[in-house]
């Protein structure tokens, strides 16, 4: 990991985040019961800051490589790489790939900022923590000319003893919409079914909302969509643990969801992973912005010079 890591801390949470890893969220620790909340690679993404480390000819390589676990700003692309204005736009996008200068910093905030070279974008982010609530507002400004269409999304992965057997995911959403080629998927590819079952590829069904205890060998990836509010709540009734995340539907309406458990036996994971995320996105699938657009699955678009700012919010209870 980097050494320019920042931590937060607030009466009930511990916070850990990496200006020069994209501004990453890394951890997350409930202090009453010592619990690690996020999902954390074996690697940690020790080659992920700028010049150190294997660089990858490709940019998914190149993000898995230094992909550290823990919680990502997907923009202004989101899943695959995809070509727009002449350039590659990086998959899971730049903001995530890139070092951030912190402003401003207390024990319990920190704001930092990021201008992106491959969109005229400039991003500010402010991150609180007060009580048992941690509270995520990034300003997204289109410095451009024209306007521009971009993928925005959150991508939190938890993992470690807070998904288990017990762990159970509560939500409103409608429907859940399998990914056409997820690698070591039990799920019928493109197939939608009402929430919280999914179709599976042997034409039976599988519960998504109760998650499997390590080493089921299983892997999910699809979006939800259908929100009547932007809120799930993550139980582990082992430990007595919610984490209750909030966002708003008008500006991030889908969530990927995505279950690494042990099932991909190759590159990264080599089946050595335990991960569960829930990632509010403004765009359907992670197809990257170009496909997003010809298939009209969901942009946000900023006018020239157009400010918008996005809050998500994730509280711990007992």
């Amino acid at each position: 990991m980097s050494s320019d890591r920042r931590m937060l801390e607030s009466d009930s949470l511990i916070l850990t985040i990496q200006p020069a890893q994209g501004c990453d969220i890394t951890s997350i620790v409930d202090k009453p019961t010592g619990l690690e909340l996020l999902f954390q690679t074996p690697w940690g993404g020790s080659h992920r800051a700028a010049g150190t480390g294997p660089w990858a000819g490709d940019s998914v390589t190149a993000w898995l490589d230094r992909y550290p676990g823990g919680w990502q700003l997907l923009l202004p692309n989101g899943g695959a790489p995809c070509s727009l204005n002449g350039i590659e736009w990086v998959f899971h996008g730049e903001a995530s790939q890139t070092a951030w200068t912190v402003v401003e910093a207390t024990t319990t905030a920190l704001d930092a900022e990021v201008s992106l070279a491959r969109a005229p974008l400039t991003i500010k982010r402010s991150v609180l923590v007060h009580g048992a609530m941690l509270a995520i507002t990034d300003a997204v400004t289109n410095t451009g000319p024209t306007a521009l269409n971009i993928v925005w999304g959150h991508h939190p992965a938890f993992g470690g003893e807070f998904v288990d057997d017990s762990t159970t995911v509560q939500t409103d959403a409608k429907t859940f919409t399998a990914d056409t080629g997820a690698a070591g998927t039990i799920l019928q590819p493109g197939a939608t079914s009402d929430w919280p079952a999914a179709t599976r590829s042997d034409g039976g069904t599988i519960d998504l909302s109760c998650l499997h205890g390590a080493g089921a060998g299983v892997a999910h990836f699809g979006y939800l969509s259908g929100f009547k509010s932007g809120r799930v709540r993550i139980t582990n009734r082992r430990r007595g643990v919610t984490a209750e995340l909030t966002w708003p539907i008008d500006e991030l309406p889908y969530v990927w969801y995505w279950v690494e458990n042990h099932a991909t036996s190759g590159y990264p994971w080599f089946g050595r992973c335990h991960v569960f995320a829930f990632e509010p996105c403004s765009t359907a699938a992670a197809v990257g912005a170009t496909e997003a657009a010809a298939r009209n699955l969901g942009l946000i678009k900023l006018e020239s010079q157009e400010t918008k700012s996005v809050t998500v919010a994730l509280n711990v209870s007992h």
